[in-house]
């Protein structure tokens, strides 16, 4: 358990960097709770979304395909109303 806050207090770390000065990354440290922090960047972010609520699915590096994907579903949900459907290729390993 101990291991697992560690892992995703290092993930919110990189990723609050990632969208934030450290004056802002201050304030907002001082601010909200790790679990509101969380949540505010799993908002933005949909990479760091998945690594962090599902990191038992997500555990390695994310491929070209996936940051095309993270794309498309960001121009998705930034433009409500526009798409209607989305598909992606079904792969089953035997």
């Amino acid at each position: 358990m101990e291991q697992e806050l560690e892992r995703q207090n290092q993930l919110l770390k990189q990723y609050m960097r990632k969208y934030f000065a450290p004056p802002k990354i201050k304030q907002l440290a001082e601010t909200f709770s790790f679990s509101e922090l969380r949540k505010l960047i799993g908002e933005m972010d949909i990479e760091f979304f998945t690594l962090c609520y599902f990191p038992k699915y997500f555990d390695r590096k994310f491929g070209k395909f996936h940051q095309a994907l993270f794309q498309e579903l960001k121009y998705m949900l930034s433009n409500k109303g526009l798409i209607n459907a989305f598909g992606l290729p079904l792969f089953l390993f035997l």
